[in-house]
């Protein structure tokens, strides 16, 4: 008989198997990353009010260096959280593992049967038999009660017994071997895939460029 378990290796579908696991990896990436750009929209949309960001701090110092008066400097635009700062969070699939596992058991059992049976009988039976014959002798006979003159009367009785023995005897042998195959296979799969923060591109983020205001001192 062929060795069910390679039969079974070549049932497993594995090519299928890591087809469809990349797939779901490349389908989650998608999501990840639209998830990512609503966020950064969503962000840009939400602007807070003017005024109410502290962009920085401005002291004023006399000639000896003493901070004579502290300002702050705040948004005169409303200003997007985007703008702000606050960038979304970009992640991708940096490692996918399939891991695989099937357990095969693989038996036989072997039967071995012999059965001897006798039946044995003693019969007997036995027989009697009885004939009785009548006949008569030659010649005339005369009887006149207290005399007879001539003829003579004949009589037999046969008597046959027996006895029948009849022994019966009857044997019977029996043998017959049986084989029975058994197969247990169980499979499990696990899919791991690891998942990292990775930086968000460059135009997600507005840059922040700094210049001084118009008629300012240079």
């Amino acid at each position: 008989m062929a060795d069910p378990v390679n039969n079974i290796v070549k049932e497993i579908p594995f090519a299928e198997l890591v087809r469809k696991a990349a797939l779901a990896v490349a389908d989650g990436q998608t999501a990840l990353d639209l998830n990512s750009v609503q966020t950064a929209q969503t962000l840009a949309d939400m602007e807070l009010d003017a005024g109410a960001v502290i962009l920085g701090i401005v002291e004023e110092t006399d000639a000896d260096g003493n901070v004579t008066n502290v300002s702050t400097l705040t948004n005169d635009q409303p200003l997007s959280l985007l703008a702000y700062g606050v960038t979304p969070t970009f992640y991708e699939f940096s490692e996918t593992e399939i891991d695989l596992r099937f357990w095969v058991r693989w038996h036989t059992r072997s039967t071995h049967v012999e059965s001897d049976s006798t039946f044995s009988r003693d019969m007997r039976t036995s027989y009697e038999q009885s004939r009785k014959k009548y006949g008569g002798g030659g010649g005339v006979g005369l009887n006149l009660g207290f005399f007879s003159i001539g003829g003579r009367g004949g009589y037999q009785k046969q008597e046959v017994k027996g006895e029948r023995e009849v022994e019966l005897d009857v044997r019977s042998h029996s043998e017959y071997d049986s084989k029975v195959y058994g197969l247990d296979a169980s499979a499990a799969c696990r899919l791991k895939t690891t998942l990292v923060p990775k930086p968000a591109p460059d135009r997600s983020v507005p840059e922040v460029i700094t210049r001084p205001a118009e008629g300012g001192s240079s």
